[in-house]
């Protein structure tokens, strides 16, 4: 999707979040917005919200040296996302859970979002919780999609966020246990950028050996396929079925007509809640979002 208006502001309220964290004083700080703002202004009208974000942290980068601004929340946000997991693990029994309660718990996880919105590291798991066990999808063509991995060939699952990827761990771990045959991949960023999980990320936390995993090469918060390795376009045009996880994600694919390609997120912004025409706070798993 192309960039709204309504996307600048929100970018020049990830450069806040960007001071912040930096503790950047007076003068690093106006430097660091009016370069911003400049970026921001002379960007092209055809370039998605992913991409002006990036525009965002290369400015960061270039000005203060820094790559990965929020190491520190990705740490905190896997560490919590493992203990809800466990909590959950004690009080259910999971082979007794049907697919989509997997499915659900991995599209909660998407509220631990850094870009989107600040997330409160004190309230997230009851807000995780609480959102798993009150959620319906919006837009909800999961049964399509379990259906679809009993006779798909291969099933790439594009992850998003840290913490979030927890929950997506235990999704195709899920999904594994139900379709034992069906080849599992996950992608992730080329590069840190925002709390999004890049390859090392994803190696130290850990992946079962039946899922493998994939640099996507995509250096924004966001898949944009003219902008991937080869090798990542290759498994997406080969790939049966194809899950994009979070709102960065369909940002960057939205466009894409690939048979299969199916979008689950929790809408975060009024601006992509329009777009779709839905709430903020819905919740979708589905391969027709405009439909």
């Amino acid at each position: 999707m192309d960039f709204f208006p309504d996307c600048i502001p929100c970018h020049v309220l990830q450069a806040q979040r960007i001071t912040r964290k930096l503790h950047l004083d007076h003068s690093q700080s106006m430097l660091f917005y009016q370069q911003v703002c400049k970026d921001l202004s002379t960007a092209p009208l055809t370039i998605t919200p992913v991409e002006m974000a990036a525009l965002v942290y290369d400015t960061a980068e270039k000005m203060f040296g820094t790559s990965n601004v929020f190491e520190s929340e990705k740490k905190r946000s896997n560490e919590i996302a493992e203990k809800i997991v466990l909590d959950l693990q004690q009080t259910l029994d999971f082979a007794a859970q049907p697919l989509s309660f997997f499915a659900r718990v991995a599209a909660a996880g998407n509220l631990i979002d850094l870009g989107a919105r600040d997330v409160d590291f004190h309230l997230v798991e009851e807000e995780i919780l609480h959102k798993v066990e009150s959620m319906q999808f919006a837009k909800d063509r999961f049964a399509h999609f379990e259906q679809g991995c009993s006779t798909a060939n291969q099933l790439l699952y594009l992850l998003d966020n840290a913490g979030e990827v927890v929950f997506d761990r235990l999704f195709l771990e899920q999904i594994h246990m139900r379709f034992p045959r069906l080849p599992l991949l996950a992608a992730t960023r080329g590069r840190p950028v925002i709390n999004d999980v890049s390859f090392q990320d994803a190696s130290e936390l850990g992946f079962p050996e039946y899922v493998a995993l994939l640099d996507s090469g995509s250096p924004y918060p966001g898949t944009v396929l003219r902008a991937v390795h080869p090798a990542f376009s290759h498994h997406f045009e080969k790939a049966d079925l194809v899950v994009s996880k979070g709102q960065g994600n369909f940002e960057g694919l939205s466009k894409e007509q690939k048979p299969g390609l199916f979008f689950c997120l929790t809408v975060k912004c009024q601006t992509i809640a329009d777009f779709l025409g839905l709430e903020q706070g819905d919740v979708i798993f589905t391969d027709q979002p405009f439909a």
